[in-house]
């Protein structure tokens, strides 16, 4: 699994990812090839880095996935919160997490 929640644009060398043991659930460092799928995703991503801290003023996050600068958390937590919000109860829908984390 890939720990996404802190990975930054320095770690975007074309034609590679390059994630550190940190980024990785086994500890080791991994590379992964940019096809053109992930490059459209980054793009995409790069588009989004600007954001308006609290100063008012505009500045770039080097996070690749990032909520006003803020790494993202969790996405368990997202998926809690929308279960209770929609009245399913306190649990997780495991078909959802698997869809979500690409374990299906």
């Amino acid at each position: 699994m890939l720990r996404t929640g802190h990975l930054e644009f320095d770690a975007v060398d074309y034609p590679l990812v390059r994630l550190s043991r940190k980024h990785s659930k086994n500890g080791k460092p991994r590379q992964l090839a940019i096809d053109d799928e992930l490059a459209a995703l980054l793009e995409r991503r790069r588009q989004a880095r600007a954001y308006t801290n609290a100063a008012g003023t505009v500045v770039l996050s080097n996070l690749i996935f990032h909520d006003n600068g803020k790494p993202l958390g969790d996405f368990r937590a997202v998926l809690y919160r929308a279960c209770v919000a929609a009245g399913k109860g306190k649990f997780i829908c495991r078909q959802c997490e698997r869809q979500v984390s690409g374990t299906h």
